[in-house]
């Protein structure tokens, strides 16, 4: 191999890792209750082995209305020393696991067709898709990682038929990334067993046990997410009825969705990009050519089933759910990859090509470091942190925080690192799925309330105390003659959150 193949990659990789790393507890602006969550359970498990439940080093975490494979939260938890429990060591993980999937989609495409493809195979280095969900402490992108990673070993057992116990090792640990894993997963590996069943029974001294550990997974994870609490989101999310899910699936398939404009949710999509790039639209359609061309005939279907599979477990649900379809973003990055060094072969189409990727990519990393914090930090839940901060300054006794607010404890516990073992012994447990307010919830001397009764009703409890209050609230607070402490808005300018200090007469 060539140094120019090196220093290319190399500088691939080193932009990779700047993608995901670079001001990662700032971008995106804000802080969802999800991350918050994860991080929590982290520090709870370091301290006391427990959950912020009390379930003992769980497989799935109890969560709002919902149980979560608990993988993520383990691996959020080395870093709390070395960080401290703060956004940083909640996104690391997903960083470090995002960088690391492009060096198994490098040898994937490498494998399956040429350098050349593997070095195209590197535009998941700068994917919005992918990107996106590298920086954020979301479980999911385990799950596009250690399918990868389990596909890599299944390849690799075609040949070496020992690498096939490792790869249904690592399919079977995947079961346990994200809920759609449970649904993909099994799916898929069922359909690898068809098209290559006659190469695994020459081996089936190797495939036997790779299945046995597989199976072994599901067995153990089965009963769990078949289970009432198992089933709680899906049941909660699912679609109404067949017809939907239909519609739900043929969309994930529009090149409006994939190029242009995503999700319509902030959180999961870059507003103002799509999940691939524009030029993606050609490159995956010479790539599709391509592989119909050139590829054997069982790894073509091994394809399709990918292709066909990878959006089921989001159409169950709803359209357009970049999250719930994440296992998608390896098997574009691997097609256009193949598509993007068919093009590079033709001398005349080079600099074209180059300026419409740098243009497109350029413009992507506009958007998502100059604009998408301003046009998602509500969504994000901006000034959380802010917020918190704010109320440690001062001598104030006792914070009472808007019942308005979304799920307010975690952030509660999490950024004033509120002891586990106390928490442990009455967590909140009365919350269920679409069930996400509550009120008259104390953690330490935060007091979750309605702050509009407790002005109107019981205004001698504001004395020596600090109140938090979301923007509907703040006429009545300025009419009583409440002193603003400190005033957070987001980052477009959108009113926020108060911190208010009332007379005490």
């Amino acid at each position: 191999m060539s140094r120019r193949h090196w220093l290319l990659l190399l500088i691939i990789l080193l932009v990779g890792w700047a993608a995901r790393i670079w001001a990662l507890p700032e971008l995106p602006a804000g802080f969802f209750v999800d991350e918050a969550s994860a991080g929590y359970d982290a520090y709870a498990l370091l301290l006391t082995g427990h959950d912020q439940y009390g379930a003992p080093w769980p497989v799935f975490v109890r969560s709002v209305g919902d149980y979560d494979e608990a993988l993520y939260r383990y691996l959020i938890i080395p870093f709390i020393p070395i960080v401290g429990l703060n956004e940083l060591a909640v996104r690391l993980p997903a960083a470090i696991i995002g960088f690391l999937t492009l060096a198994v989609v490098y040898q994937l495409g490498w494998r399956w067709h040429s350098r050349s493809a593997a070095l195209g195979s590197m535009l998941l280095a700068v994917s919005p898709w992918h990107v996106h969900f590298s920086r954020i402490g979301f479980r999911a992108i385990l799950l596009p990682f250690l399918f990868s990673l389990g596909l890599l070993a299944f390849e690799r057992g075609l040949r070496r038929p020992y690498w096939l116990v490792l790869a249904g090792l690592i399919w079977g640990i995947s079961l346990g990334t994200y809920s759609s894993a449970r649904v993909f997963v099994p799916l898929f590996v069922g359909a690898v067993g068809v098209i290559y069943w006659r190469t695994l029974w020459r081996h089936k001294w190797a495939a036997l046990p790779g299945l046995g550990c597989f199976v072994a997974f599901v067995g153990l994870l089965a009963p769990f997410w078949l289970s009432v609490e198992g089933m709680a989101r899906a049941n909660y999310t699912r679609a109404p009825d067949p017809g939907t899910m239909l519609l739900n699936y043929v969309r994930y398939y529009s090149p409006v969705y994939l190029l242009w404009r995503g999700s319509p949710n902030p959180v999961l999509t870059v507003v103002g990009a799509g999940q691939l790039y524009w030029f993606e639209g050609l490159t995956l359609l010479v790539g599709v050519v391509v592989i119909w061309q050139q590829f054997p005939s069982q790894r073509r279907r091994l394809l399709i089933v990918w292709l066909l599979l990878y959006c089921i477990p989001a159409a169950l649900t709803e359209p357009y759910h970049p999250l719930r379809s994440i296992v998608g973003v390896v098997l574009f990055a691997l097609v256009s990859g193949v598509g993007l060094a068919a093009l590079w072969m033709r001398w005349r189409l080079r600099p074209l090509l180059l300026a419409v990727m740098v243009i497109n990519i350029a413009y992507f990393g506009y958007i998502y470091s100059q604009l998408y914090g301003l046009r998602s930090s509500q969504q994000w839940q901006y000034g959380m942190r802010e917020a918190m901060q704010a109320t440690t300054n001062g001598s104030f006794s006792q914070v009472f925080v808007s019942d308005k607010l979304f799920l307010p404890h975690m952030f509660l516990l999490f950024y004033t690192q509120y002891p586990p073992a106390a928490y442990q012994q009455s967590p909140i447990t009365t919350l269920s799925q679409g069930n996400w307010f509550y009120t008259d919830v104390t953690i330490g001397r935060y007091s979750v309330v309605s702050v509009r009764k407790l002005l109107e009703q019981h205004p001698e409890r504001l004395q020596d105390a600090l109140v938090m209050v979301v923007a509907e609230d703040y006429p009545l607070y300025d009419s009583y003659g409440c002193e603003i402490i400190h005033h957070i808005q987001a980052l477009d300018g959108t009113a926020v959150l108060r911190l208010y200090s009332c007379p005490s007469d």
